[in-house]
């Protein structure tokens, strides 16, 4: 769970004291990490010589490659602080703080701007960078600030594409049911895990289904079944192993 984001202000003891802003640690707004994945994958499944279920962890993998977008919420201790957010974009309230910083390996200058917003129970964040053409917008997003995790990124590449590269969509139920979405170009992964740990897989290429997969609670069997292009059924049957 994050942490909330907050700004605070010293206490004036006297009209010589001039007020100073200082910051709490700026929130990773994104839930996901190394060590908190979307979907944590049963262990007998990842080690299964089973084909089905070398499927199954490679596409439960694409969907936790998320984890890898933790690295752009890191904000360096002299990154400047402000509540201006980005020009041009749609930020544009009070409650609106943006971190801005230079990464400089001797070779390649980036601009960095990082805002982030919450309201109605949710953080609402973008990321630009700049590489020497102004500022570009590479990644937004959302995350409840609940326990239940529900939310939203939209990957539009280093370089600020006017196209969605990426998209995630994810959304936990009370009872501890999670579901998360990946589509990239014309391919969707819908994802669903239950509370003991079983799941399934849809595969959608171009809105049509492509496969489908399901794996039990220990990791051990599950089924399989594969469409042809037209959506209608190839091959179904189950693995185990």
């Amino acid at each position: 769970m994050v942490s909330v984001l907050a700004l605070t202000f010293m206490a004036c003891g006297s009209d010589d004291e001039v007020e100073t802003p200082k910051t709490t640690a700026p929130v990773i707004a994104l839930t996901f990490n190394a060590q908190n994945p979307p979907v944590i994958v049963p262990g007998p499944l990842s080690a299964s010589s089973n084909q089905r279920a070398k499927e199954i962890v490679d596409i439960l993998r694409s969907a936790n490659a998320i984890t890898s977008y933790g690295s752009y919420f890191i904000v360096p201790e002299d990154a400047e602080v402000s509540q201006n957010p980005v020009a041009g974009s749609s930020f544009q309230n009070d409650n609106t703080t943006v971190y801005s910083w230079t990464f400089n390996n001797g070779s390649q200058f980036v601009n960095t701007a990082y805002q982030i917003s919450e309201a109605e129970g949710a953080y609402r964040f973008e990321i630009y960078f700049d590489y020497g053409d102004g500022l570009k917008k590479s990644l937004e997003g959302r995350e409840s600030v609940n326990e239940l995790r529900n939310g939203f990124l939209l990957d539009y590449g280093l370089n600020g594409s006017s196209q969605i590269q990426l998209d995630y969509e994810w959304i936990e139920s009370s009872s501890n049911e999670f579901n998360i979405i990946l589509i990239n170009a014309g391919r969707k992964i819908e994802i669903q895990v239950e509370n003991d740990k079983s799941g399934a897989v849809d595969v959608f290429i171009d809105n049509i289904a492509n496969a489908s997969y399901t794996w039990d609670g220990s990791g051990t069997s599950g089924t399989y079944t594969y469409y042809n292009s037209s959506g209608i059924v190839l091959q179904s049957g189950d693995w185990a192993g």
